[in-house]
């Protein structure tokens, strides 16, 4: 708890807003489109609105959502706009009213899945790039200032001051504010990682685990502690591939998106009566079709030579050579077109990926052991799998978000035309264990501005990718978005505000991927240089 303490304030140390607006590159989105997948609600409620606006950080009187802290957890600020972000939040946040009619501080995709660099005093804004925001950071800081809130007098009379106002029930306010306090509390508990996962990175696949088994059908006996923070992918193509997620575990893209919800803040209740399941959540389904929508129409971002220089064309063409010498294709098909799956049933054709068996990539295995080895109570999910008391995670996981999705998409009265659409034209498919048991790869185009690498960010840049394991620092620090365009990664030195990154802890090794490692320093600055050009 110390350690995580001390890097959380690590992150909250001073943090200079970059003052520049961003330059947003050529992705396919026009203003409107982007706007939108900045601030559509998913579902994800975490405080509610009102309260988000009036409570201050814990060890000052500061708001807890002013641009210098969002700055710190390194979140993008976001454009004020009187219609779609009439209080100026950052980029992926939102206000969400319910069905009831509650407003809530929601979140979406866009919060985790936006990037920017800079460079020489510009911002480059990378739609759909992993972003450096530091979601446990702000867990932390929301819990630690609930708290505060309930049990400093000052602080409670200013935050009842703005959510009920002179003549409000303070009373009833406090005694809202203790129940929900005591409920964040719990979630956090459960989702705080064996060790802190810093800026850009989180355990997602424990903590989804932890809710869709243990929180939604009662069954704390299912938690297990967060161990494997993994990076924020990035979301271009994520629509055309056959697989997505770091371990290539699902297809069906409604059925991910609604688990994403029921990972960062959703809320559900499931009721069970003779082998049908219906849940009652916070999700927005149709949102979360249109923002896969939004995504599918997300091009790569190409290199800005404007800002980072022009790629050297002679290296780059040396780098191509030694791209098709070390074959690198095996796994990352370079250039479109890509190579495509058989039509399915449904005649669609997909980006075909590569799954390589963790002793064979032998990078960090945690992440998809946790994944595979794990097994859970079934409870009210036992008709799921055949009336057993106890079932592979995986397996049950698969059918109750099966379950889950077919509940959602039962309440839209959908046509089958367009059940077929938001299910991506795909079956449901259960990936074996064997195939669990490795990482997904693909193509890359974009690669330079998806760092840092591998699937848990453990290795800070392109030029580190490209030395023997051995070599590659053991220690570099996140946070920093100035970036490096010899190396390709943001800057790694200390810096205030940065988070200390330690290859030597489980589930953060940096080992592993050595393919076209074994080659001269010329060769790995020309191979560099080409791949700036994906």
């Amino acid at each position: 708890m110390l350690a995580h303490r001390l890097a959380l304030a690590a992150v909250l140390a001073t943090a200079a807003p970059a003052a520049a607006d961003p330059i947003f590159l050529n992705q396919g989105w026009d203003a409107p489109t982007r706007a939108a997948f900045y601030t559509m609600p998913q579902g994800s409620h975490v405080v509610p609105y009102a309260w988000a606006l009036a409570l201050e950080r814990a060890d000052a009187a500061e708001p807890l959502l002013s641009p210098a802290t969002i700055d710190r957890l390194r979140y993008l600020p976001g454009e004020k706009d009187a219609k779609l972000n009439p209080d100026g939040l950052p980029v992926g946040f939102m206000k969400d009213v319910d069905r009831t009619g509650k407003a809530w501080l929601g979140v979406n995709c866009a919060g985790c899945h936006t990037g920017e660099i800079t460079f020489q005093g510009k911002r480059v804004r990378v739609d759909g790039a992993p972003g450096l925001g530091d979601l446990f950071g702000l867990i932390d800081g929301l819990l630690a200032s609930l708290k505060a809130t309930g049990k400093d007098d000052a602080k409670f009379n200013r935050f009842a001051a703005k959510v009920v106002g002179p003549a409000g029930d303070g009373a009833a306010l406090r005694k809202e504010l203790a129940a929900f306090t005591a409920e964040f509390d719990a979630f956090a508990t459960r989702s705080r990682p064996v060790h802190p996962g810093g800026p850009g990175r989180m355990d997602a696949f424990s903590v989804l685990y932890n809710e869709m088994l243990g929180t939604i059908p009662g069954l704390p006996a299912n938690y297990r502690t967060p161990a494997a923070p993994v990076s924020y992918p990035f979301l271009w193509l994520a629509p055309r591939l056959d697989w997505v997620q770091w371990n290539g575990s699902v297809q069906d893209p409604i059925a991910r998106n609604l688990g994403e919800v029921v990972a960062v803040f959703g809320r559900t209740k499931m009721t069970a009566a003779g082998g049908k399941f219906d849940f009652d959540t916070s999700m927005r389904t149709r949102n979360l079709y249109e923002l896969e929508q939004i995504v599918s129409r997300l091009q790569p971002p190409a290199w800005p030579d404007a800002v980072l220089g022009k790629i050297d064309a002679e290296k780059a063409k040396r780098g191509a050579a030694v791209y098709a010498r070390e074959k690198c294709a095996t796994c990352h098909f370079e250039k479109a077109p890509y190579p495509l799956t058989a039509p399915n049933a449904a005649g669609k054709q997909y980006i075909r990926t590569t799954q390589t068996p963790l002793k064979e990539v032998d990078t960090d295995p945690r992440m998809a052991s946790d994944f595979v080895n794990r097994t859970a109570k079934t409870g009210a999910y036992a008709p799921l799998v055949g009336g057993r008391a106890e079932a592979p995670a995986p397996e049950l996981f698969f059918y109750a978000l099966i379950a889950l999705t077919e509940s959602e998409l039962a309440k839209l009265n959908l046509t089958p035309a367009e059940t077929a659409a938001y299910n991506g034209y795909r079956a449901p498919v259960l990936p074996t264990t064997d195939y669990l048991l490795g990482y997904k790869t693909g193509p890359l185009p974009g690669m330079w501005a998806t760092a840092p690498y591998l699937h848990n960010g453990s290795v800070p840049s392109l030029y580190q990718l490209l030395l023997p394991p051995e070599k590659r620092v053991k220690e570099f620090w996140v946070g920093n978005r100035e970036f490096d365009p010899r190396e390709v990664g943001h800057r790694y030195d200390r810096a205030a505000g940065g988070f200390r990154f330690d290859t030597t802890l489980s589930g953060n090794g940096n080992d592993g991927h050595a393919y076209g490692t074994a080659i001269t320093d010329a060769e790995r600055w020309d191979l560099i240089e080409y791949l700036k050009s994906f």
